[in-house]
C-alpha cells in the first residue's frame, strides 16, 4: 500500500472574528518621576539656607554620573531657584544657599549624565526670612549705674509685638526671650527697645534671643550679647515674677515687691498710666482680659528715681470680676443704703451656702473689714450704719462662703452722715 503524504501548512492566527489584525499587548516603560518631600508648599524657612528633601522612582542617582557618558536610567538632579540654576546633586538631598528674604520657587529635575532633563521637575512656593538682629545699645562691657538696663534695638525680617507674642506660633512673628547669666528672667514685646532688671552689684551676660509664640528659638537661631557692670550699693526694687510670664485667672493680681539699698517706696504703672503709689506688696484690681505691662518705679520723697522693675501679665477672658455699680460720686450716704453690683464670668447663687461649683457663689459686704451682709443677687439693702468716715468692700464667695483665691472685690471711701 502506498500512502501518500499530505503536508500541513501551519499557519499563525493573524485576525479576528472580523479580520482585523490583532496587536500584542503593550507594556508601558516606567516613566523616571522626582517629587518633592520638604518643605511642604506654604512653609516658611528663616536663614539664608533652606534643605529640601525628594523622593525618586524608577531613576537612579548616580554621583559617579555627573558629566559622563549617558547611561539609561541613571544621572542625578538639577536644582532652580526662581528659575536660575544654582547647583546639582547626586544626593537624595540638597541645601539652597544665599536665599534672600521672600517669596521663592524652588524647583528640582532629574538629569541624565549629560545634563539633559527629559522629565518633568517638581517645584515648591515658600516664603524665607532672614530677620537682622542686634543690641545697639549701651556698647559692650559697659558699667550701668542702675539696676535696670534699658536696650536699644535693631530688628529687620521679623515682627515682635504683644499680639503676636501671645497668639498661635506665626511664621514671622514673635517676641524676645531675654537670659541674664544664661537664666532665663525676661521678655520683650516691643521691636525697639526692651529693659533688663533688676541686676544685682557685679558683672552680667545679657543675651537677647527671637522666638515665636511658644517661646521656641527660630531655626537657625538669631541673638546678640553684650555683658554689663553694676557698682556696689546700686538701689534695686524687684517684683517677683516667676515664671517671668504670669497668666492670672482672676481680675485680681498680687504684686509681691522688695527693695534693696533703698527704701521700698514706688509708683505703680499698668499700662503706661500712673495707678497708685505703694510701700510694700500691692494688688491690682479689675485686670481686664489680655497682656499687661506693669511697671514700678522707686520713689525718694516726691521724686522718682531711676530704678524700675516690671512684669508681664496675662490675664484670661474668664476671670471672675465684681464692681459696685451704686453711684457714688458724692460718697456720702445715710444710715441706710440700697447697694448693687455687677459681675463679671461669675453666676450669683440665691441659695447661700453649700458644695462649692466653680464661677457660682454669692458675695459679701464688709464695712471697715466687718461682714455685715451677704446676697446672691445683683443687689442689697444695708441698715444700721454707723457715722463716719469707712471703707465698703464687696468681696466674691463661693457656695461654701469661702473667698475666691486671689480674693476678688471692689471698694469704695465712703461717709455716713
Amino acid at each position: 500500500m502506498t500512502v501518500r503524504l499530505v503536508p500541513l501548512l501551519l499557519v499563525a492566527c493573524t485576525g479576528g472574528p472580523s479580520g482585523d489584525p490583532v496587536k500584542p499587548p503593550v507594556t508601558e516603560t516606567a516613566r523616571p518621576a522626582i517629587a518633592l518631600t520638604s518643605p511642604l508648599a506654604a512653609e516658611g524657612r528663616y536663614g539664608t539656607e533652606v534643605f529640601v528633601t525628594y523622593d525618586v522612582t524608577d531613576f537612579t542617582l548616580d554621583a559617579a554620573g555627573i558629566d559622563g557618558d549617558p547611561v539609561e536610567g541613571k544621572g542625578h538632579v538639577h536644582a532652580y531657584l526662581d528659575g536660575v540654576s544654582v547647583g546639582e546633586t547626586a544626593e537624595s538631598s540638597f541645601t539652597f544657599t544665599d536665599v534672600p528674604s521672600g517669596e521663592h520657587t524652588l524647583e528640582v529635575r532629574l538629569a541624565t549624565n549629560d545634563h539633559d532633563e527629559q522629565w518633568e521637575g517638581s517645584e515648591v512656593s515658600m516664603r524665607t526670612l532672614v530677620p537682622l538682629f542686634s543690641i545697639v545699645s549701651p556698647a559692650d562691657g559697659v558699667e550701668v549705674a542702675s539696676s535696670h538696663v534699658p536696650l536699644e534695638l535693631s530688628l529687620a525680617d521679623f515682627t515682635v509685638s504683644a499680639e503676636a507674642a501671645f497668639g498661635e506660633p506665626a511664621f514671622g512673628q514673635g517676641r524676645y526671650e531675654v537670659r541674664v547669666d544664661d537664666q532665663i528672667v525676661d521678655l520683650g514685646v516691643d521691636p525697639a527697645a526692651l529693659e533688663v532688671s533688676p541686676l544685682g552689684e557685679g558683672s552680667h551676660t545679657v543675651t537677647v534671643q527671637i522666638v515665636d509664640a511658644s517661646g521656641a528659638p527660630l531655626d537657625p537661631p538669631v541673638s546678640d550679647s553684650l555683658s554689663v557692670t553694676i557698682p556696689v550699693g546700686t538701689p534695686v526694687v524687684s517684683v517677683d515674677r516667676l515664671p517671668y510670664l504670669d497668666t492670672h485667672a482672676s481680675a485680681t493680681v498680687p504684686l509681691a515687691v522688695t527693695a534693696a539699698n533703698a527704701d521700698l517706696d514706688y509708683n505703680l504703672y499698668v499700662d503706661g498710666v500712673l495707678s497708685g503709689r505703694a510701700e510694700g506688696d500691692s494688688l491690682l484690681r479689675h485686670m481686664a482680659p489680655g497682656y499687661h505691662f506693669v511697671e514700678l518705679r522707686l520713689m525718694e520723697r516726691n521724686n522718682e528715681l531711676d530704678v524700675r522693675d516690671h512684669v508681664h501679665l496675662f490675664v484670661t477672658s474668664d476671670r471672675p470680676d465684681v464692681t459696685i455699680t451704686t453711684a457714688l460720686e458724692e460718697p456720702v450716704v445715710g444710715p441706710e443704703m440700697d447697694l448693687a453690683i455687677t459681675t463679671e464670668n461669675f453666676t450669683l447663687d440665691p441659695d447661700l451656702g453649700g458644695t462649692p461649683l466653680a464661677g457660682h457663689g454669692h458675695w459679701s459686704v464688709m464695712l471697715d473689714g466687718t461682714e455685715v451682709a451677704e446676697s446672691g443677687t445683683e443687689a442689697t439693702h444695708l441698715t444700721g450704719l454707723e457715722s463716719g468716715d469707712h471703707v465698703l468692700r464687696v468681696e466674691l464667695r463661693n457656695n461654701d462662703r469661702t473667698p475666691l483665691d486671689p480674693p476678688v472685690y471692689d471698694e469704695v471711701l465712703l461717709t455716713v452722715d
